[in-house]
């Protein structure tokens, strides 16, 4: 609920500068929301043709900076720590290693958060794996 709670608490608390989430489904879809915010998600759910609608739905109503990458061969626990833990307690483990999961997501968030925090450009490395969603929604709304 970490990501639906980022949503939430930004939009009813100024304090807050931007927000994001990890492959977690929105209850309900955001309304409106005016900050920065990213979301990461696997392709089985949370692609522009996932099986998770709340995403597509949200996106729309996100009028600040944002970003919706997905990362193919991973599931619902590769953005974190559990990704690198299910294989050393015997767990059936992601199609992606863990540890590559894990660093492409932190990569990725610590980058939108440099920006949108900071002021700070940090580069990402050019990863195979992630798929830019936000890309295709444009591409779909444009040519609707």
């Amino acid at each position: 609920m970490g990501g639906n709670s980022s949503a939430a608490a930004l939009a009813t608390d100024r304090r807050l500068k931007a927000g994001a989430n990890l492959d977690g489904t929105f209850f309900p879809p955001v309304k409106r929301l005016d900050r920065p915010f990213l979301m990461i998600g696997a392709p089985r759910t949370h692609a522009w043709d996932g099986t998770d609608d709340s995403w597509k739905k949200s996106w729309a109503h996100l009028k600040g900076p944002k970003k919706w990458i997905t990362i193919a061969g991973t599931d619902h626990s590769a953005f974190v720590d559990y990704a690198v833990l299910r294989p050393r307690l015997g767990l059936p483990a992601q199609e992606l290693d863990g540890a590559r999961a894990l660093r492409i997501t932190r990569d990725h968030l610590a980058a939108f958060l440099d920006r949108h925090l900071r002021g700070r450009t940090t580069p990402v490395p050019a990863y195979p794996e992630v798929a830019d969603q936000g890309r295709k929604a444009a591409a779909f709304s444009s040519a609707h």
